[in-house]
Order: structure tokens, then sequence, then C-alpha cells
């Protein structure tokens, strides 16, 4: 969801209506996991990686779209389209969510826009 003031705010409560869902990674292993290995993104999930600069898609099976961070979670960067086996970075990014294909244009999402994760 995209308020007015231009700030993306995603829930991951149970008990509320999510607009989307967010994984954080944050350990090494959640970090080079990211997406690999699943079969199917939603559109209504999306994997908050941190701290992170750059991503690759090897040996995943579908392309993503990406925002990068920057240390206050405005947006610096978006990619949309990631096909698998590339490389995409962000000079002064300090975390990028991972989003499924067509999500940054679904959600309306802008260079700097703020991202906000609320439980």
């Amino acid at each position: 969801m995209i308020t007015r003031d231009g700030t993306f705010i995603t829930t991951a409560s149970e008990d509320q209506d999510p607009s989307v869902k967010v994984f954080v990674c944050e350990s090494s292993f959640q970090r080079l996991r990211g997406l690999l290995g699943r079969e199917e993104l939603l559109s209504e999930m999306l994997f908050w990686i941190r701290p992170c600069s750059s991503v690759h898609t090897c040996f995943m099976r579908v392309a993503i779209d990406l925002a990068y961070l920057d240390k206050h979670q405005n947006i610096l960067k978006l990619v949309s389209g990631l096909r698998p086996w590339k490389f995409s970075g962000c000079v002064g990014a300090s975390s990028v969510l991972e989003l499924a294909e067509g999500a940054v244009g679904k959600l309306g999402l802008s260079i700097g826009d703020s991202f906000r994760c609320e439980n």
C-alpha cells in the first residue's frame, strides 16, 4: 500500500488484512538464499534483504523486481523483470526488496518513496 505521503507501508500481521507479507532476511544464510529454490513468488510477498547492495538471480527460475533502499528505507533504484542469471547493484543501498515480477508497477513504487514495515 502506498500512502499519500509516498510511504510504502506493509504489514505481516496475521490479524490484519496484509497488503504485502514481508520476510526479513538478515542472517548470512537467509541473505544468500533470498528467493533461491522457491517455486513460486506470490505478488503479496516480498523479501527484505539487509544489509545488501547487490543481487544475483543465478539458479533462479523466474524474473524478479527489485527496490534498493538507503539507510532510511527510501527507494534509491527500481529494477523490473531481472531475468535469471543476471546481476544488479546500487551504490549507496543498504538493503533491497525482492518482489515478484511486475510488483513494482502493481504497487506503484517510485524512486524516493519510503518503505515502512509495520507489525
